[in-house]
């Protein structure tokens, strides 16, 4: 035991529950509760489950022969199947079988477009021209993996390949004894840059594209953002390709765009000499 001791508490590391999540809901709200039975019947017809029909008018004493079926989950056989379904059944190929993965496209990555936005007007003008084309990907940067605990250090938009911008919020020394001039980089302050990107971040008619954006909506709502009008890269990549290859962002833009992008030890470092990002130079930052 002494000498497996680390790899107990390991164990036990990995089987704790994680109570670091928000609860929106009252805990009342979440108890066990007893179904509608007329919209259980509906359904269950829907569905021809006929044992299971009689046996909730049996134990709610209804007549089932007096609740129609709602019509909302037709059963249907392959050839009764929606044209939409028999594309994506052609898509992936028969069997569940994926298909071939589509051919990538030529992307331009000349990073001489890539510019740091410091000043509230330029920020003003690139949300202003993410409102005129109606669609943007978007990033945040942190300085943690963990988004509940994270304190956000900036946000990446683009908005045509090969043109992207980098708002420094929060770069300096961080928790760090660092006695450099932290606040020698010019960047936003916080309040002002969020309170400008919220009414966008939160307009559903501007479509946001990003990867795994689950990460940036638990940080964001932590300053009282709700991300909203979303295309999540990754989940998409799942639903289309699951099995087929995997759907992190370096895997996904070499398969799809030809391009590797820069490993975060390049910008921060590796192992003890690894720095968080909020401590990463903001002209690094950008490029």
């Amino acid at each position: 035991l002494i000498e497996f001791a680390e790899l107990a508490r390991i164990s036990r590391k990995l089987v704790e529950l994680d109570s670091n999540v928000p609860v929106e809901d009252a805990l009342e709200s979440m108890g066990v509760r007893d179904p509608d039975p007329e919209t259980l019947i509906g359904f269950f017809k829907d569905m021809e489950f006929t044992t299971l029909t009689r046996r909730v008018g049996e134990r709610f004493n209804i007549d089932v022969d007096a609740i129609p079926a709602t019509g909302a989950h037709p059963s249907t056989g392959p050839d009764e199947a929606p044209e939409k379904e028999k594309q994506a059944v052609s898509r992936t190929g028969r069997g569940g079988v994926p298909g071939a993965v589509p051919k990538g496209i030529d992307a331009d990555f000349e990073k001489a477009n890539y510019v740091a936005v410091t000043a509230l007007p330029d920020l003003e003008e690139w949300i202003a021209r993410a409102y005129e084309q109606g669609f943007l990907a978007v990033d945040t940067e942190t300085d943690s993996l963990f988004p509940m605990r994270a304190r956000l250090v900036g946000v990446s938009m683009a908005l045509v390949p090969g043109e992207a911008c980098y708002i420094p919020l929060q770069h300096g020394a961080g928790g760090v004894l660092d006695f450099a001039d932290a606040e020698g980089q010019k960047q936003i302050p916080l309040a002002d840059a969020l309170k400008a990107l919220k009414p966008l971040l939160e307009d559903p008619s501007i479509l946001k594209i990003g990867q795994n954006l689950k990460f940036d909506m638990v940080v964001l709502r932590q300053h009282g953002i709700e991300l909203r009008g979303l295309d999540d890269t990754m989940l998409m990549s799942y639903a289309l390709d699951a099995g087929v290859h995997g759907h992190g962002m370096d895997e996904l833009s070499v398969l799809h765009l030809g391009h590797k992008p820069i490993p975060f030890s390049e910008v921060a470092g590796k192992g003890k000499a690894q720095i968080t990002f909020d401590q990463v130079p903001v002209d690094r930052a950008t490029a």
